[in-house]
């Protein structure tokens, strides 16, 4: 996986986000990474909205996009051949985090959005 964050989010054992730190060198995604085989259930910040889903031996690539998110969430049970990647607005449980980040109080008829797409790449082929 390739995804460019600043900072990720290490939780408590409720598994709330408690403090944020340095990429740990088995979290960083900004230059393709492989996805640990330890459980991982952060959010990670700083994200340009861009991010590619590489499975080579499968013969394809995910390429994300994202608008409205400079959070995203990674999940990785450890044992299990899946994973969860979700771009958020604001890390879990901003409204009890320190400058409450990335939440946006709207007020009536106020809206936000979020925009994610995806676009398959076929490796065999090219496109």
């Amino acid at each position: 996986m390739q995804a460019r964050a600043a900072q990720v989010w290490l939780c408590d054992e409720a598994g709330l986000p408690r403090a944020l730190q340095d990429l740990p060198a088995e979290w960083d995604f900004r230059h393709g990474n492989a996805l640990p085989d330890t459980r991982l259930d952060n959010g990670f910040t700083g994200w340009d909205g861009q991010s590619i889903i590489s499975q080579p031996d499968l013969g394809y690539e995910l390429h994300c996009q994202a608008t409205g998110s400079e959070y995203f969430l990674v999940f990785c049970p450890p044992g299990l051949d899946f994973f969860c990647f979700e771009p958020v607005s604001h890390p879990v449980n901003a409204h009890h985090l320190p400058g409450r980040p990335g939440l946006k109080l709207l007020r009536q008829r106020e809206s936000v959005t979020l925009e994610f797409s995806l676009r398959y790449k076929d490796l065999r082929r090219g496109s």
